[in-house]
């Protein structure tokens, strides 16, 4: 999926999980992310980065907390403990496998 749709179908999930209008028109988190094997480091970074530009955004406090809170309701249906927890989205592919990029493995 391009990078630009991702992004468009994030901002307007979370528009609104926040409360805005309603016009994602995507899959739900456990439908979405089924086949892709996130660890609990690779979120944790995810979750840096995600605090990192809500202090580069000045980000209002309490809008802030709401994320961060809702981030964590749906934690459970996209973290997975390895790929063979993974539902592919089809019978000829495995489970799209992204390793932390800061992960040493990377930098041997």
């Amino acid at each position: 999926m391009p990078q630009d749709r991702i992004e468009h179908q994030q901002v307007h999930f979370m528009q609104s999980a926040l409360g805005g209008p309603n016009t994602y028109m995507g899959k739900t988190p456990p439908m979405a992310h089924r086949h892709m094997s996130t660890s609990e480091e690779l979120l944790q970074l995810r979750q840096e980065l995600l605090v990192a530009s809500f202090d580069e955004a000045s980000t209002h406090p309490a809008l802030r907390e709401k994320w961060l809170a809702l981030d964590a309701v749906f934690k459970k249906n996209i973290v997975y403990a390895s790929p063979a927890d993974c539902i592919p989205r089809l019978s000829m592919e495995g489970a799209l496998n992204h390793p932390n990029p800061n992960s040493s493995r990377l930098t041997k």
